[in-house]
């Protein structure tokens, strides 16, 4: 697929030819015009969509005679057969929380995070290029609603790890890798999870399976040695190995540095936020780098549903950080061996892979307005998602389509046509223009700040910019083939002076 071909709604409605696996040949065409609605209002609100194709795409979601399990299946199925080649692949697990809380909440809707919030969870895989980290595809897909809790029964842990909600990262992979079996698709998969995920089950599992694990740490373990604590020895000089490396992590504004601004008042805070905002979004971060082997150790009242786990701990810290913003310090735990310093950056890079889910969330409540359609059940949400997520997939891939080859000549993607428009609508905008080949990143590039986008050399153009300015081309081009169409001698006079574009 060339990247103009990219942004058409056809190629984006042609990903569901695989989801033939419905009763009705009617239901296919639906699925189609509910597919190309999606699309069509992105950032508008779901009202701004015909009643029809609304009215149409709600009896799709909630018809009992489409199986969910089925088209989700058939989903990941299509979205496996686009790894096809590929020889290493990083998958990237994660929890979505979807709030149905209001006026059409559903009646089997459970808690979430907040106490005042009800709806589903979604907990899914995503397959990312481990050079380019581009999303691929999506490998697992799992709904569910958490049950409601009786208050007078006293709060006690399940002691069937399979039975606890920790069950989903193991139930994650599981799925992902029952998917890429039926794809035939051979590749060296790691399969790396957040802090929530660094449950001593987990890892054993891993482990037991062969399976390459990195886990974020969040809670100090009891460790095999004379330290006793897991944090404790990364802290210590007994590691193994130690070194250094520079990545390109997120500025974050320093939790407590923000409180003490808030404290002086709101001048302060005010200039606190300035001083953030001109250190942009991104840094290049010098971090030290420790590394050893560690045989974790039950507590002593779980060493009869536990046993001792060996596994490699690595850790990145940052010492040298503006005061205004959150130093970098993860600690991850692998089942992959770490016996040098390429090997510790390896897991560091493999981890740092899995920022791409994160914007995946937005593209599904923020641009397909996940959370606004009205639902029945988690039978619902489940088609739900199985059309939505190769949509957030489709859109988010925007944004790195050109980024493999950003010097590529346009002409190799985008046809002449296009390309003429663009420089005819740079030039109503006031937008510079090269005066020389276009290259794949100048049409990005002026594609972005049709959008809005304003150039900034710590940030590159996300999905929604390309998407306004695709629209925003789409308009002009509308607009140049109306004028040409029309015979301007029959417009009167004073009536020809308005039919000049006007921005938006």
């Amino acid at each position: 697929m060339t990247f103009s071909d990219a942004f058409s709604v056809e190629s984006v409605v042609a990903a569901f030819g695989a989801l033939a696996r419905l009763p009705d040949l009617r239901l296919e065409a639906r699925l189609r015009t509910t597919a190309r609605m999606l699309v069509e209002r992105l950032e508008a609100p779901t009202t701004s969509a015909p009643r029809a194709e609304r009215v149409g795409a709600q009896r799709f979601w909630n018809n009992d005679r489409i199986d969910p399990d089925v088209l989700t299946a058939a989903m990941l199925d299509h979205q496996a057969s686009r790894l096809a080649g590929h020889t290493r692949l990083i998958l990237v697990h994660d929890t979505c929380e979807i709030d149905r809380t209001g006026r059409g909440e559903p009646d089997d809707a459970g808690p979430l995070r907040s106490n005042h919030a009800r709806g589903y969870l979604m907990h899914w895989a995503l397959a990312v290029d481990p050079a380019s980290r581009e999303p691929l595809a999506a490998l697992a897909c799992d709904v569910w609603t958490r049950p409601w809790k009786d208050p007078t029964t006293p709060a006690k842990r399940n002691p069937d790890p399979e039975q606890r909600e920790s069950a989903k990262w193991r139930r994650g992979i599981r799925h992902a890798v029952a998917t890429l079996a039926r794809g035939k698709i051979h590749a060296e998969v790691t399969h790396v999870v957040d802090r929530e995920g660094d449950t001593h089950e987990n890892l054993e599992f891993a482990q037991q399976r062969r399976l390459r694990l990195v886990a974020r740490n969040q809670q100090d373990r009891e460790i095999e040695h004379p330290l006793q604590t897991l944090w404790a020895l990364l802290d210590s000089a007994s590691v193994a190995g130690t070194g250094t490396l520079t990545r390109r992590v997120s500025n974050h504004p320093r939790e407590t540095a923000r409180k003490a601004a808030r404290a002086q008042g709101r001048a302060e805070l005010k200039a606190f936020d300035a001083r953030v905002r001109a250190l942009g979004t991104t840094r290049n971060a010098t971090l030290e780098l420790v590394w050893s082997a560690v045989k974790l150790t039950p507590d002593s009242h779980k060493k009869k549903r536990r046993k001792p786990v060996t596994v490699w701990a690595v850790q990145v810290k940052e010492t040298q950080t503006p005061p205004e913003l959150e130093p970098v310090h993860w600690r991850l735990l692998t089942t992959i061996a770490v016996h040098d310093e390429a090997s510790a950056q390896a897991r560091v890079d493999e981890y740092l892979a899995r920022w791409p889910i994160e914007p995946m969330h937005q593209v599904l409540k923020t641009g397909l307005h996940l959370e606004q359609d009205a639902l029945d059940s988690v039978a619902a949400e489940k088609r739900h998602l199985a059309v939505l997520l190769p949509l957030a997939l489709h859109l988010v891939r925007w944004s790195h389509q050109w980024q493999a080859d950003p010097f590529q000549a346009a002409s190799e993607q985008v046809p002449a046509e296009v390309i003429d428009a663009l420089k005819g609508a740079s030039r109503y905008h006031e937008l510079p223009l090269p005066r020389r080949r276009w290259t794949l990143q100048d049409v990005v590039l002026r594609l972005a700040e049709l959008g809005g986008y304003e150039r900034r050399p710590d940030r590159s153009p996300g999905w929604l910019v390309l998407w306004r300015g695709w629209r925003e081309l789409q308009r002009f081009i509308d607009l140049v083939q109306f004028v040409k169409a029309s015979n301007l001698r029959e417009v009167p006079p004073t009536a020809r002076a308005k039919l000049r574009w006007k921005k938006p």
